[in-house]
């Protein structure tokens, strides 16, 4: 019985990569907007092995306790109810809420427009990451916008000038919008932590609490219809979320009071959509297939 599941593994995996070479070879570009119905097609097939391939991307990177943890349910409505369950009891949990400084919670009340809180951060000096950062990284484009994207923080070259996403990492998110008829301009783009974290490494879960509720209060103040968190450490400050980012990626989960004590109507409605950091699929090349089906279904969707 071994044998036979290791040989089904090796076959299908054969088959993943012959597919995936045929899609590369029809395509000069894998984030081009695809119309042709043979193109959609292969594309349908290939969304199968997608989610073979997405466990083993996640063992890369040796991220696999929450994989494991649900690979075993059957079928995927039941997963997703065992992950909305481990997000709620985040969410809820009072390891994972640290209590925000009266005087912040009171200054920040106080706030009504993003341009008032865009002032107290910069400001702010509450956040040991400010000390060695060239520049507070607060925000890109229009709160008008529909769409609003958190990252997880800022590096080299958003450091340097300031606005976030404007490196490598930026050229690939905006490419990955043009594929689904975006642009910048179209979204209003933050991070989960306004700082530059030494060598660019993760943000420690003490610099994501400092600056979780100045981004709660600008959640609270854009209130878009839609929110990409773009990372495990977006996923994190915003869903309170501390397992793999895998199980999760490309779900639409609602998004409100329950997770911001800044969002008071009940009449709001946001939707988060844990997507993997485009850093992430700059290194997992297969990982911008995965990502453009999930913005292609979010557009049809959700953006009708």
């Amino acid at each position: 019985m071994a044998n036979n599941i290791r040989y089904t593994k090796a076959m299908l995996a054969i088959i993943c990569v012959q597919l995936h070479k045929a899609i590369n070879s029809a395509i000069h570009d894998n984030f081009q907007f695809l119309e042709t119905e043979s193109i959609e097609r292969m594309n349908e097939i290939i969304l199968f092995f997608q989610k073979l391939e997405i466990e083993k991307i996640e063992k890369i990177e040796n991220r696999k306790e929450m994989t494991n943890a649900f690979s075993s349910q059957s079928p995927d409505n039941t997963v997703m109810d065992k992950v909305n369950e481990k997000i709620e009891e985040s969410a809820i949990s009072s390891d994972n809420k640290r209590t925000t400084s009266n005087e912040i919670t009171a200054l920040l009340e106080k706030i009504t427009t993003v341009e008032s809180l865009r002032e107290i951060v910069m400001k702010f000096d509450g956040c040991q990451l400010k000390a060695g950062a060239k520049n507070t990284v607060f925000a890109d484009g229009s709160p008008q916008s529909s769409i609003m994207i958190i990252g997880e923080a800022p590096g080299e070259n958003e450091d340097k000038h300031g606005i976030p996403f404007c490196g490598e990492s930026g050229a690939l998110l905006e490419h990955i919008l043009k594929s689904v008829a975006l642009k910048r301009q179209d979204v209003y783009i933050t991070n989960a932590v306004f700082y530059r974290p030494p060598s660019n490494r993760k943000p420690t879960l003490e610099e994501i609490d400092t600056c979780r509720p100045f981004v709660q209060k600008h959640i609270a103040l854009v209130k878009p219809p839609l929110i990409l968190l773009m990372g495990a450490t977006a996923v994190e400050s915003i869903l309170y979320y501390k397992g793999a980012l895998t199980p999760i990626h490309g779900k639409v989960i609602p998004y409100g009071k329950k997770y911001n004590e800044y969002i008071t109507d009940d009449e709001v409605k946001i939707n988060a959509v844990p997507l993997f950091h485009p850093s992430y699929m700059l290194r997992q090349s297969l990982s911008k297939k995965v990502v453009w089906n999930v913005l292609r279904k979010i557009k049809l969707e959700i953006l009708k």
